[in-house]
């Protein structure tokens, strides 16, 4: 998610999309119903048969194909549309390795952003963090910080921001 930018699917000025798309089927098969990408050759990257790639230190599946890694989710929109994604690919449900074509939309970093759903501060639930011996819920929007309230219970205050949460993110998806 946050990563995403930095791992744009690249052809460094080697291939057009046509060629690619090519390329990425002759190489690999795509089941979109699971979201796993299978070799069908030995390259450099693994043997035919085998689940192509691996899991990168942040969750995603990376596949090492063309003389570059490519983040699996953005590969399989490629592999079915036949066009590199305009924006960010958005796990819908949050699960990284979750690759089905289903469970990906290709959508502004703003969006993708509000889809997050790992927390992180202390307290572990998202949007909640302490504030002396109470919890503080805070949500951001627009990039402006809105305190929804102090709480005695964290998850009462968790309960308040995915409350508000769903009302003011489009993109939140929980």
């Amino acid at each position: 998610m946050g990563a995403e930018k930095r791992h744009k699917t690249s052809l460094k000025g080697v291939l057009d999309i046509d060629q690619f798309v090519i390329y990425l089927r002759e190489h690999l098969s795509y089941d979109p119903d699971t979201g796993v990408f299978i070799r069908k050759k030995n390259t450099r990257g693994g043997k035919a048969g085998e689940v192509a790639g691996c899991i990168n230190n942040i969750g995603y599946r990376q596949i090492y194909i063309y003389k570059n890694i490519h983040l699996a989710h953005r590969l399989a929109w490629v592999y079915v549309y036949g066009i590199f994604p305009t924006n960010d690919i958005d796990h819908i449900n949050g699960i990284r390795e979750d690759n089905r074509i289903s469970n990906l939309r290709d959508v502004e970093n703003n969006l993708n952003q509000q889809n997050q759903r790992t927390p992180k501060g202390r307290v572990g639930l998202l949007g909640v963090s302490t504030a002396g011996k109470k919890y503080r819920a805070v949500i951001r929007v627009d990039g402006k910080h809105i305190r929804l309230g102090l709480f005695d219970d964290p998850l009462v205050a968790h309960e308040k921001y995915k409350e508000a949460k769903r009302q003011l993110h489009p993109g939140c998806t929980i």
